[in-house]
């Protein structure tokens, strides 16, 4: 179920941040953290961080991703993968182009595009995630699987904090990336639950609150 509580909690924030950049709720937000004090020691580290996001490495990451996974007989894993990131793709630029929100001035880096959701954050976050839920499902080693998944976390976050710092973003673009990778990296598994549940429920003819998988975990090859 875990899926689709987070599926939905990634629908609703999306829709939240939207109404409430609308309504002007971060206005106040926004200029504030524009107006920050960028020293250059970060403004040079999150030049790095900010790269992981650029659109030709998330293709050469995804490629990385999908061939590990088709190496290890995954292929389930590999649909799953590739409606999230093209889905993820396709959402951002129709969000872009539909809202047509500006980025902040004076960014210390050359951006294009409308800001309205970050898509290197967006892109970032539907990755890393995708390589937690598919890569790391199978890895019994609990430290390593521990560690990898706080890597990628930390990963996503930075990504997102280096488009503010760097103002190539408003905090509202970041926050909707979030949002947006997060319910396209969960989307296919919640369409996957959903539907086994109903299944298992016809069967047993009552409502079933998990799936059949190895050690209790989703079957996801």
């Amino acid at each position: 179920m875990k899926y689709i509580y987070l599926n939905l909690i990634a629908f609703f924030g999306l829709i939240a941040t939207y109404l409430a950049l609308h309504y002007g709720y971060f206005l106040n937000i926004d200029n504030i953290v524009s107006s920050f004090y960028r020293s250059n020691f970060l403004v040079w580290f999150f030049f790095i961080v900010t790269d992981i996001g650029e659109l030709a490495l998330i293709f050469i990451g995804s490629i990385f991703l999908v061939t590990l996974l088709a190496i290890q007989g995954k292929y389930k894993a590999v649909f799953y993968s590739l409606i999230s990131l093209l889905g993820g793709l396709a959402s951002q630029s129709i969000i872009k182009n539909v809202l047509t929100i500006g980025r902040p001035e004076n960014s210390f880096i050359t951006s294009w595009g409308y800001a309205f959701p970050s898509g290197h954050t967006n892109m970032t976050t539907i990755l890393f995630l995708c390589f937690c839920f598919y890569v790391l499902h199978d890895l019994f080693d609990k430290k390593r699987r521990v560690l990898y998944f706080t890597i990628s976390i930390l990963v996503i976050i930075l990504v997102g904090l280096s488009r503010v710092y760097l103002n190539a973003h408003w905090v509202s673009d970041v926050l909707a990336g979030w949002c947006l990778g997060l319910f396209w990296a969960t989307a296919p598994l919640a369409v996957v639950k959903i539907r086994n549940i109903k299944r298992l429920g016809s069967r047993s003819g009552r409502w079933a609150g998990e799936i059949p998988g190895r050690a209790g975990r989703d079957n996801i090859k």
